[in-house]
């Protein structure tokens, strides 16, 4: 916004409450989906400043594996909840 021209101000008085996953509360497997996947971004982000082909494709990886097993626990337990193992 700044590059742009605009002047950046801060008014306290307003309050936003940020409901994470609301939009997709009944779709428990396309709610955990993105969360892991927007954790890979995080991490992707932070850990590979440099966008390193690697990196990227070591947390994909990762990240790909940790959702799966999450989600293949979730469905042998019959439970509707996606826990990070």
């Amino acid at each position: 916004m700044a590059r742009a021209g605009y002047k950046i101000v801060y008014d306290g008085r307003g309050q936003l409450t940020h409901l994470k996953g609301v939009s997709v509360a009944k779709d428990y497997d396309r709610m955990a989906r993105a969360i892991f996947d927007a954790n890979r971004d995080v991490f992707l982000k932070h850990f590979n400043p440099r966008g390193s082909r690697l990196v990227r494709w070591k947390y994909r990886a990762a990240f790909g594996l940790w959702k799966a097993v999450a989600l293949l626990r979730a469905q042998l337990s019959g439970q509707r909840r996606v826990r990070p193992v």
